[in-house]
């Protein structure tokens, strides 16, 4: 997934939350339009009855607070028998997109989860040791070859 902007990133990452619900679209697409008051999803079909999700922003809505919302979706769709587990792969370029602020909101957001996993990869060292750093202290850190050696008594340990 591509992305170039914070809208790219609401989008895309709300979709793939979207797309990896087990419930079903109508269900989902309620739950979302309850949680997130940025953006209204819709769910559209082609000629061949395929679906298709998108999302709208409303205008006039607080983007920082949509992304917050965004960013705790995965919290809100979890339940005690199911959790989540999201990987954000060459986060650094993420991190490019809106420097700090991005960061800061996202550690503030994901320190609170107690039903989501997260993983950020291809990050700097930096930007976990540094003491000024939004994700320093925010849990460990490892190289990617022992991520994977251990990842599931990792994955069983923590769920």
């Amino acid at each position: 997934m591509s992305v170039y902007s914070r809208d790219t990133f609401i989008k895309n990452y709300t979709k793939a939350i979207v797309a990896k619900e087990d419930a079903s679209l109508e269900k989902t697409v309620k739950k979302i339009a309850a949680y997130l008051k940025g953006l209204v999803p819709s769910v559209s079909f082609d000629a061949y009855g395929n679906t298709s999700f998108s999302l709208a922003k409303i205008e006039g809505a607080d983007e920082e607070k949509t992304l917050q919302e965004v960013l705790e979706l995965p919290e809100q769709l979890a339940t005690k028998d199911k959790r989540w587990i999201v990987a954000f792969d060459e986060f650094q370029e993420i991190t490019t997109l809106h420097g700090e602020s991005f960061e800061k909101l996202l550690r503030s957001v994901i320190q609170h989860h107690q039903k989501v996993l997260k993983a950020l990869s291809e990050m700097p060292d930096a930007v976990f040791l540094k003491e000024t750093a939004s994700k320093y202290d925010l849990g460990q850190t490892s190289s990617t070859q022992k991520a994977l050696e251990s990842s599931s008594n990792q994955i069983t340990k923590i769920f």
